[in-house]
């Protein structure tokens, strides 16, 4: 893992949404000091923790970046196990929709955010 590797030349980031209270902003680098955004990642369970929300979506960040010495293990912070579904079809804006679920000790599943990306970032 190398510390000393500038944040900027990372070609995704995020940062809070600030229209949404429980949204964050999926950022891509579009010039050296410019980045654009490319998605938007929505938690939709109110009973969650923003700051163990945050930590998932710098997962997301660092597999875009494919920094996986950077991915966290949340298992034994979320109790449960994440799952996800991509949606055949494409949001209003051709964005690309990943619905995620927790699926706990009651075995039943409940959705838990949304990612909406644009066309290409998933690749």
């Amino acid at each position: 893992m190398d510390f000393n590797r500038p944040a900027e030349q990372r070609t995704f980031r995020y940062e809070r949404n600030p229209i949404s209270e429980r949204g964050f902003l999926i950022l891509k680098r579009s010039t050296h000091e410019c980045y654009d955004p490319v998605g938007d990642y929505m938690v939709v369970d109110a009973q969650e923790d923003i700051q163990l929300s945050e930590k998932k979506v710098m997962n997301l960040v660092a597999l875009l970046n494919e920094d996986n010495d950077y991915i966290m293990d949340l298992g034994e912070l979320t109790g449960a196990q994440s799952h996800f579904h991509i949606k055949p079809e494409k949001t209003e804006r051709g964005q690309t929709q990943m619905v995620f679920y927790e699926l706990g000790e009651q075995g039943v599943s409940k959705q838990n955010a949304v990612l909406s990306i644009d066309e290409g970032m998933l690749e």
